[in-house]
């Protein structure tokens, strides 16, 4: 099963791949918390609640980084979502690419 979402959004490749790639940019617009090891195989963490075991991503990594081209990282989402993703036995894998 597949899901594909295209969304244009008015700002430079830099600042988009800012907002993905950067703990801080990405705690202004995705989650209160995170922690980000931005390499292959890094850390690829959201925190929506204290308790980091519930509501996160805790444990997620980048599998693919192609510099303001490409991410690729795995996904698990907030409670809420459970049910479209394949919590807690697979990740979803998700991929980002960034035109112009």
């Amino acid at each position: 099963m597949s899901y594909r979402l295209e969304i244009e959004i008015q700002s430079s490749i830099e600042k988009i791949w800012n907002a993905w790639t950067s703990k801080a940019e990405a705690e202004k617009w995705l989650s209160p918390r995170a922690n980000i090891e931005f390499v292959v195989g890094g850390k690829y963490e959201f925190f929506w609640n204290e308790n980091p075991k519930i509501d996160s991503t805790l444990g997620c990594k980048i599998k693919t980084i192609f510099p303001a081209k490409y991410l690729q990282f795995e996904w698990q989402c907030k409670t809420e979502f459970f049910g479209m993703f394949q919590y807690p036995h697979k990740r979803t894998l998700i991929d980002v690419h960034l035109t112009s």
